[in-house]
């Protein structure tokens, strides 16, 4: 099917904003509470994160009470529309109604902390009847945000962990009662409480809070002209400026999809307008986007969860770590792409919005907040405090912006503004990471995860790529329809736990079912990430989701790659010049799987061609010498056999 379209209209860009997101913008009376609500939230988890944290308890209830307040009038149920009056007046109280029980449940804790603390598992009704109400209202804001797939989800497992002792196999247990489950879930830090909510209520908050400083400084806009810039003169330059700019972005993302909104809302129009497909369009920035999301140093804000999950490792090892996976990925979709848009002939070069050299130099003083950011978390310095400074710098540069930029004002307004978006923009997160505590709490409770990981271990007798290939099925299947780190948070529980089993390192393990989890959004049935960039350039979903996936097929092997052969995470001391091999013959390897995806190179290759290119890549990318060896002198026959074969052509340029 042809990727280009011809006499496409002009599609115009809209200026990046801080306060892109899913959500429908309030208007009037409605629009001030929400305003004025987001401003006390950020300004309580501020002082709550930094000044006087107040028990555990409390501030993750107040955190999630906040959170699910905002969520009922900011999403609030859209099927009146076209009904009655009455009906419509009826969801309006509903609506109503759902956001004042979500503030009975943010403060109960604050209210009886002493009473429900001395009662420990001796619960009155009144108790179970607001932790179960705390329950429904967190489903009931994942359905509006996620669609009913995370009802359908969290349902099953509730109902998992209550019909257990009838269950046969690996998955029986003991069960559960609905009272105990309650009082899991939120009277105990086990359940919604638990760590993804706690680490939601710091550092991750912080994090939003600074990306939306950093958006209205124009740091956003930044990267996208620097990726103009880079690529204006390059073969499929609008196609590879979508990735780049996306690969930028992913520093201030915090899922795909708001990836897809920010970057994509720049990229897909100026590709449509050069001739591309609508599908090839969407498809190219859906595959950019979910990349985004395993760039350091944050993984789509799941870095800082992480960091709390596995327990002995800091920030700085994450990035490190992610460094060379992540820069991997985006090499093997830049070269998918250029293949791709040789291979149709495309001749998309010139000049689209870039800036000159001089401009970029004066202007990347809006950097600085980043450097700070990076520099003081190889430093170690602890988290909070790497936000708090690195905030700080963003600020200080917006009012440099000021004085310099006359078309980017910042003062006390946009200061405001900024922390108003980053709140709202952590709702979505904050929501997705209590609904997986309630699937981790069952999780922990019944044990399944570790009789899933002996399942496994059993049936693959602890064959190495078998466990990994079912992980990796698992995890594309548990990381459907939820942001990053709520990814991260329940395949590290349920699916991490079959590779650690085998004796692989922990961090190895996890980003392993991380990217795995990831790549979900873009292949069906969920692929959040392929259908939101399908609704900015108007493609088809599932055409989109098709290519996208094609396009990312050879980064597949990467996760493999780095468990096999760990060094490449700079966990395990190993000899440099070692590590500089493995790189060159991964990279050789990634382009000839690339060269057999496509099938073309130069001139169009037939299958066996293809199938041969395929082969090549596979044996270079394997960290063993011998396949290494047999790898060069496949590719070698095979330049030489090209090189006859096609003789009026110069193969090897």
């Amino acid at each position: 099917m042809s990727l280009l379209i011809n006499n496409t209209h002009h599609i115009p860009r809209k200026p990046l904003e801080a306060n892109d997101s899913e959500f429908e913008k309030p208007t009037g009376s409605l629009r001030l509470l929400i305003a004025f609500v987001l401003g006390i939230f950020t300004l309580y988890q501020i002082y709550s994160t930094i000044f006087l944290p107040p028990p555990p308890h409390i501030q993750r209830s107040l955190h999630l009470g906040f959170a699910l307040f905002l969520i009922y009038l900011l999403i609030p149920v859209k099927f009146y529309h076209q009904q009655k009056f009455s009906l419509k007046a009826s969801i309006v109280l509903l609506n109503i109604a759902l956001a004042g029980l979500s503030v009975v449940v943010g403060i109960y804790w604050a209210i009886y902390y002493k009473e429900l603390i001395s009662k420990g598992i001796f619960l009155e009704s009144l108790d179970l009847l607001i932790g179960g109400i705390a329950v429904l209202l967190v489903i009931e804001a994942s359905r509006r945000i996620f669609g009913w797939t995370m009802v359908y989800v969290v349902t099953a497992f509730l109902i998992y962990a209550i019909i257990g002792d009838y269950l046969p196999g690996i998955f029986h247990h003991g069960g559960l009662n609905v009272d105990t489950l309650i009082r899991i879930m939120f009277f105990t830090t086990d359940g919604m409480l638990g760590l993804p909510i706690k680490v939601a209520s710091t550092d991750i908050f912080l994090f939003f809070i600074f990306t939306a400083f950093l958006l209205k400084v124009g740091v956003g806009d930044y990267f996208i002209r620097l990726a103009d810039t880079i690529t204006s003169r390059t073969t499929g330059g609008e196609a590879k400026s979508a990735i780049l700019s996306s690969m930028f972005m992913g520093t201030l993302s915090w899922s795909s999809t708001s990836n897809v909104i920010k970057s994509g809302s720049h990229s897909i129009p100026s590709m449509i307008k050069k001739g591309y497909k609508r599908e090839f369009a969407s498809s190219v920035e859906a595959a950019a986007s979910t990349g985004s999301q395993i760039m350091p140093p944050v993984l789509g804000a799941s870095a800082f969860i992480i960091v709390e999950w596995i327990g002995g490792v800091t920030l700085a090892e994450v990035f490190k770590a992610s460094l060379i996976p992540s820069l991997l990925f985006f090499l093997s979709v830049f070269i998918i792409i250029h293949l791709q848009v040789k291979k149709m002939g495309v001749s998309d070069t010139g000049e689209h919005d870039a800036m000159g050299s001089m401009q970029l130099l004066k202007k990347s003083y809006v950097l600085a907040p980043l450097i700070v950011f990076f520099i003081l978390l190889l430093l170690e310095q602890p988290i909070v405090e790497v936000m708090m400074i690195s905030i700080f710098a963003t600020i200080i540069v917006g009012f440099i912006n000021d004085l310099v930029d006359h078309n980017r004002a910042f003062g006390l307004k946009e200061m405001v503004v900024a922390c108003i978006d980053g709140a709202r923009n952590a709702l979505t997160v904050i929501i997705a990471l209590a609904v997986v505590g309630i699937i981790v709490g069952i999780t922990v409770q019944t044990g399944l995860a570790n009789k899933l990981s002996n399942g496994i271990s059993f049936i693959t007798q602890d064959l190495t790529l078998l466990t990994l290939f079912i992980t990796m099925v698992l995890s594309i299947i548990l990381g459907m329809g939820m942001p990053a780190a709520a990814k991260y948070v329940l395949v590290a529980a349920l699916a991490a736990p079959i590779i650690t089993l085998t004796g692989e390192p922990s961090i190895g393990a996890h980003l392993f079912v991380f990217y795995f989890a990831l790549y979900s959004d873009i292949m069906s049935p969920a692929a959040l990430a392929s259908y939101t960039s399908a609704r900015i350039s108007g493609a088809t979903p599932t055409q989109t989701s098709i290519f996208a996936s094609k396009i990312v097929l050879p980064a597949l092997t990467i996760p493999y790659l780095f468990i096999i052969y760990p060094e490449l995470l700079f966990i395990e001391p190993a000899n440099p010049l070692s590590i500089l091999w493995v790189l060159l013959t991964v990279i050789v390897g990634l382009t000839a799987l690339c060269i057999g995806a496509v099938g073309y190179y130069k001139v169009e290759f037939s299958s066996k061609e293809r199938l041969a290119s395929i082969v090549i890549g596979l044996l270079l990318i394997y960290p063993h010498v011998i396949s290494n060896v047999v790898g060069i002198g496949l590719l070698v026959f095979f330049i030489v056999y090209l090189k006859r074969k096609y003789s009026t052509m110069d193969i090897t340029g």
